[in-house]
């Protein structure tokens, strides 16, 4: 049975009262608009600084924050003290999103609140943040196509200590270590973070000489999982170089004794990368020379000195040309390799972990210009976070972000910070924004935005040409250009409104609702197919909300412990109304 019922404001408290009877189980919603939505009372949302020009909102899942659109520039954030009552909510404050778009309409989050998604009616783009807390915009979103969450503060740049001439990095002891090698002066370089990763928090324990051990060309360092042993890569001599250390994850103090020289010249005359599968039996290595992976077999673990055998070389993507660096996730079914040829990370998965025999096929990452690059009316900043020439890449404990060298020049040498959407899933890290007024679409002014349950599709709202554009995401959450692909559009609303501006969905997606701002409705459609707006929208029926908001905006289906509720926000009477609204 399909109920609406009226909310009833008193003080800090709303009393329900049922405003439809003697309905059976055969009424649609549509039945339940004909018997008409009452608003009683005042409204229940007081804001306490006033709002002019609500655009938008956003109730998180368990119903404690709020967050409203106010006059396409700001983003405010409230506390509900008692859950999915508005009439309880403090305001916290609020986030200035002038930098990115002036005229912000569209506001959406995910699920778990780690990203939120502003519709820009000026740039004709959905821009996705990340938030540093979930569901808090206080601490600034950081903008997707700059990568903020890491980048902010977080890159080191050429002349580190003594060396300027950065080649390899590596991080131990769960992130709070960092590790740089390169060519100037052959020194292993360690510092110590005070927030793992992150490595604008480093401070310099001191450095181990290689040169006094004969090593002059090191590009890359590894360590054994419980700090007790490192690996240095020497491109001048072809060798792996096993070093053990007396205290665990550092080269300054104690005792580090040089251990076996493994040559793999045989095989690689360029090496540039040394990995090991979680026991050590197996060591895997990449250069330049044949394009590919080369498996090793370790008689004891980690022990260069033990019977070592090469057992297979595996030849990555044909674009794969120059790979110089990779690494595994922990269960060894994920694999990222760096391409110095065409500035670009290449993503694989094997089927069974550190079996490079079933490797997949490889998708390739472009750094250079990366696709979240922010459109040209709001500057180029988002290119200067690039990969212009990747050497080596390191994920980090957590598989939701990695560290990258970038070897420029010897002026441009930095480490850059990313996320990704997917725990150790490169090809996530696409994550910025959507123009919506390029071919295929050709639509712009993006008022509303909206995800199907798990992610994978995504509607957005198109004022200018009243329809609903419907696009499948090929990871869930995430856009970026490359990961969206465009399903179609809505047939137009304009016959009922003109200027469209808010929509939802019911929870089974069979039924679609939209509101107005030129003749003051709600109209309800139901959808041929569930969640595809792109097949038959019927209109069933129209609530006129005139009497309560001449400008409503947004529209919301909220799930609460007691059933659904409608919310509603318009600039007409600058309020929230709330109404159960029960299927």
């Amino acid at each position: 049975m399909s109920l609406l019922r009226g909310l009833i404001s008193g003080g800090n408290h709303a009393s329900r009262v049922s405003g439809v009877h003697g309905m059976n189980d055969a009424l649609r919603v549509s039945t339940c608009f004909d018997a008409g939505i009452k608003r009683l009372g005042t409204p229940r949302m007081g804001w306490s600084t006033p709002h002019t020009t609500p655009y938008n909102f956003y109730l998180n899942p368990d119903g404690t924050k709020l967050f409203v659109v106010v006059g396409g520039d700001y983003v405010y954030q409230y506390t509900l003290s008692t859950p999915f009552d508005p009439s309880t909510a403090t305001q916290n404050g609020y986030w200035n999103f002038t930098e990115y778009e002036s005229s912000g309409e569209g506001l959406e989050f995910s699920p778990d609140g780690k990203y939120l998604y502003l519709g820009g009616y000026d740039t004709n783009t959905v821009l996705q943040f990340t938030l540093d807390s979930p569901w808090d915009v206080l601490t600034e979103p950081d903008a997707g196509w700059e990568q903020k969450a890491f980048r902010k503060g977080g890159i080191i740049d050429a002349g580190v200590e003594s060396e300027s001439n950065l080649r390899g990095f590596t991080f131990g002891n769960n992130g709070t270590k960092l590790y740089i090698v390169g060519f100037n002066n052959d020194n292993v370089e360690q510092y110590s973070l005070s927030t793992a990763y992150a490595v604008s928090t480093m401070s310099s324990d001191g450095r181990y000489d290689l040169a006094d051990q004969g090593i002059a060309g090191t590009v890359s360092i590894r360590w054994k999982s419980d700090g007790t042993k490192f690996y240095i890569v020497d491109i001048t001599g072809d060798d792996i170089v096993e070093f053990s250390v007396t205290n665990a994850w550092d080269v300054t103090s104690g005792t580090v004794t040089e251990g076996t020289n493994y040559y793999v010249g045989g095989e690689e005359t360029a090496p540039y990368d040394v990995a090991f599968n979680a026991d050590g039996t197996k060591m895997f290595v990449v250069g330049n020379s044949g394009n590919g992976i080369d498996e090793y077999s370790l008689s004891t673990g980690y022990d260069l000195s033990s019977t070592v055998t090469h057992v297979r070389h595996v030849t990555l993507n044909a674009d794969n040309t120059v790979p110089v660096s990779f690494d595994f996730s922990p269960d060894g079914t994920k694999l990222t390799v760096v391409d110095f040829n065409d500035d670009s990370l290449y993503y694989y998965t094997l089927s069974t972990g550190f079996d490079i025999t079933t490797l997949s096929a490889g998708e390739k990452i472009i750094m250079n210009y990366p696709e979240w690059a922010s459109p040209s009316s709001l500057g180029n900043e988002g290119q200067s976070s690039g990969l212009y020439a990747p050497y080596q890449f390191r994920y980090h404990g957590d598989g939701y972000s990695f560290t990258a060298l970038d070897y420029f020049s010897s002026s441009y040498d930095a480490l850059k910070g990313w996320n990704m959407r997917l725990p150790y899933e490169t090809n996530t890290v696409f994550e910025g924004f959507k123009n919506i007024n390029a071919s295929p679409i050709n639509s712009d002014s993006p008022t509303s935005v909206r995800f199907k349950p798990g992610g994978y599709k995504w509607y957005v709202l198109d004022a200018t040409d009243d329809k609903i554009n419907q696009f499948t995401l090929t990871y869930p959450y995430v856009l970026g250009n490359e990961n969206v692909s465009h399903d179609g559009a809505s047939s137009s609303f304009s016959s009922q409104d003109s200027t469209p501006r808010g929509f939802d969905f019911s929870p089974d997606g069979k039924n679609l609702f939209v509101c107005g701002t030129t003749d003051d409705k709600i109209f309800h459609y139901t959808v041929q197919t569930a969640w595809d707006v792109t097949s038959t929208l019927t209109h069933t029926n129209t609530f006129d909300t005139s009497s309560i908001e001449t400008v409503p905006r947004e529209i919301r289906i909220i799930a609460t412990p007691d059933g659904y509720q409608l919310w509603m926000i318009g600039d007409g009477s600058d309020d929230l109304f709330v109404y159960d609204f029960n299927f």
